[in-house]
């Protein structure tokens, strides 16, 4: 059974690890949120070109360092049977931020705040509908785009973003991908293509291709339920791929 104490434990365990890959790849952790790490990228303590790489590379870390908790779990809880199911999600996003010690004559920190913050936040919430656990705006992805490996999930309207906004799963470094999820990648990225053209027939057929590589993809199976939806509610003349409803 899980006691306040183990809860305060366990927290404590998981904020150490997910905070290693941060400060390894120079970023600034930012503040803790309950079980949640806020972290920022740039200058003066990164490269302008290197930002985006290194917030990548932290959050494939964290990841990683997600199994080593799970396997660390009995240990730091005290009992085997009844663990609970520890789930990470990330949000990354690129632009400009207001940085400086903010907050009261009595007490403050140093912090950042802007529309990137907003939309990582957003990002980091997104993972609960796509089953997906890094997302990171169009922006970042372009400018790691040469050290990672990525699928692109969705166009969306972001906080404050007049246009909809490319969506990516991070998947892994740059050359490491796994030969059947490059090809699960590459199929479910024909798919979200022809569903943007209304090819529904095309779209459904490249998605059920994709869930015989890897059954358990959500994203995959939200969008052949949008197909079905779709061609029973035909989307607007200028309809152009974006479900508002996200």
């Amino acid at each position: 059974m899980l006691t306040p104490g183990g809860l305060v434990k366990l927290i404590n365990q998981y904020l150490t690890l997910v905070s290693e890959p941060i400060v390894q790849n120079n970023g600034v952790i930012n503040q803790f949120i309950g079980d949640a790490v806020s972290a920022f990228w740039g200058h003066p303590f990164v490269n302008e070109n290197d930002h985006a790489k290194l917030a990548c590379y932290a959050a494939l870390e964290q990841s990683n360092q997600l199994n080593k908790l799970r396997r660390r779990m009995p240990e730091i809880m005290g009992f085997r049977k009844g663990l609970p199911d520890i789930k990470v999600r990330i949000g990354l996003a690129t632009g400009e931020l207001v940085a400086g010690n903010i907050g009261s004559e009595q007490s403050e920190s140093y912090t950042v705040m802007g529309k990137a913050v907003q939309i990582a936040e957003q990002l980091e919430g997104i993972n609960k509908i796509y089953g997906t656990t890094i997302l990171l705006m169009e922006e970042t992805k372009t400018l790691a785009a040469e050290t990672i490996e990525t699928r692109e999930i969705d166009r969306l309207y972001l906080e404050d973003r007049n246009e909809p906004v490319g969506v990516y799963e991070l998947l892994s470094y740059a050359g490491e991908l796994d030969p059947k999820l490059e090809e699960w990648r590459d199929r479910f990225e024909v798919g979200l293509k022809e569903y943007r053209q209304q090819n529904w027939e095309q779209a459904q057929s490249d998605f059920k291709a994709c869930l015989h590589l890897n059954a358990d993809d959500r994203a995959t199976q939200l969008y052949l339920k949008r197909i079905e939806y779709l061609q029973e509610n035909s989307p607007a003349q200028d309809w152009h791929g974006v479900w508002e409803n996200v």
